[in-house]
């Protein structure tokens, strides 16, 4: 009886709080994705040679492991934020119809039960492009995420 299990609730308040389980189901689903990528990343990270530099530098290990080691480690990270959204909408069709809310996954859902074609065409576009605008975001990320990145390479 903590939180409520189905509905949307009513005002800003009564939504918040009926949104709580639903948001947990999403972030449970890929937290342990993100944190296994990051992990893995960040192993491989503090076992290359410029973090043993850096160290030998007398560099403080927290800012070796944030400052070198997480910045190289966020690019798996990156890349995979994606797959995770593309995972997370899918994922999201599923909650709304468990938990009773209004949204884009129980529109689809009542659009293939019916046969509406063309709503059922135009949610699988509204979220493909969704999920091409965020491969987009992701590749100029990797900018913001390591400089050195360059789509154009080096003149000679």
């Amino acid at each position: 009886g903590w939180f409520p299990v189905f509905g949307e609730g009513a005002g800003v308040g009564g939504r918040l709080w009926h949104l709580a389980l639903p948001a947990v189901a999403l972030a449970l689903s890929v937290m342990a994705l993100v944190v296994k990528l990051t992990r893995a990343a960040m192993i491989n990270a503090l076992e290359q040679d410029y973090i043993t530099f850096a160290r030998a530098r007398g560099v403080s290990y927290g800012e070796t492991l944030m400052k070198y080691a997480l910045r190289n480690a966020l690019i798996p990270v990156v890349t995979a934020a994606g797959l995770i959204l593309a995972y997370t909408l899918t994922g999201a069709v599923l909650v709304e119809v468990t938990f009773a809310l209004p949204g884009i996954g129980s529109a689809l859902v009542s659009a293939v039960n019916f046969k509406d074609i063309p709503m059922v065409q135009g949610i699988a576009i509204m979220l493909a492009t969704i999920i091409v605008v965020v491969n987009l975001v992701t590749d100029v990320a990797y900018l913001l995420v390591d400089p050195r990145i360059r789509y154009g390479g080096e003149r000679l």
